[in-house]
């Protein structure tokens, strides 16, 4: 009699990633995974002690197969844009496995950006922009956040058949705003230097003020100080000159 196959974790997360793809993440049940491996159902449960832990571990498993793709264009100049064209593409064409990615809402506070935050992708993404556009991480974070708020809501709404846009013209969308956002943070680090060169100058009209002052006092004290001597001295002269025929 010959032995039966093991089936595998592996192989278990694959069955339910395709049952995410043709049904969504809702049909993924104990059953529906063990029909699609061809096993009883005792494996899943040997491999995930209850379904909440199959659910969060097909989560991971989707999160680092995506992610791997994505890593794929990081040796590419337009790696941004392309993971951007990525994750539009994913919404219009998977829109099961891009409603698991970004609109679940049973993963403890989860989602793949989160989950990105912590892999090559984002370090990746934040190198990119640094070295191209001469931010600070602080500045590349908060362009981060706000570029992946527009780019998450107009994938949801491709995902959901809200908004009639072709991939390009939703791409080329985020990208004129972000270029937006980093001009606004150049121009604001503009001010600022400029604001601190300001600073600089008055500082030194201040102190260049308070040194003629402090000279032109010095001056005037010092006329004062010459006019009481020749007063003095006309003073004495004349006392002299009073005296001088009592000397005679």
């Amino acid at each position: 009699m010959a032995p039966k196959q093991k089936i595998t974790k592996e192989q278990l997360l694959e069955a339910a990633f395709e049952i995410t793809r043709r049904e969504g993440f809702s049909a993924v049940t104990a059953r529906s995974v063990a029909e699609a491996a061809g096993c009883s159902i005792q494996p899943v449960f040997s491999q995930f002690a209850t379904m909440d832990a199959l659910h969060q571990a097909v989560f991971s498993y989707a999160c680092r197969r995506f992610t791997n793709e994505i890593m794929k264009n990081k040796d590419r100049p337009d790696f941004i844009a392309c993971t951007n064209k990525w994750v539009l593409n994913l919404a219009r064409r998977e829109p099961n496995l891009f409603h698991l990615l970004y609109l679940s809402d049973s993963f403890q506070g989860q989602n793949l950006w989160e989950v990105m935050m912590g892999y090559e992708t984002n370090r990746e993404m934040a190198a990119v922009f640094q070295d191209h556009y001469g931010l600070t991480e602080a500045e590349c974070k908060d362009i981060f956040l706000r570029g992946y708020l527009l780019l998450h809501g107009i994938a949801t709404m491709i995902a959901t058949n809200h908004m009639d846009f072709s991939d390009e013209q939703a791409a080329d969308m985020v990208k004129r705003t972000v270029a937006d956002m980093v001009e606004g943070t150049r121009r604001r680090q503009n001010l600022g230097m400029e604001g601190r060169k300001e600073e600089k100058e008055d500082g030194r009209e201040r102190i260049s003020e308070s040194a003629a002052y402090d000279c032109s006092s010095g001056q005037d004290d010092a006329r004062r100080t010459t006019e009481a001597c020749r007063g003095a001295v006309e003073e004495a002269g004349g006392i002299c000159q009073a005296k001088q025929p009592l000397l005679q």
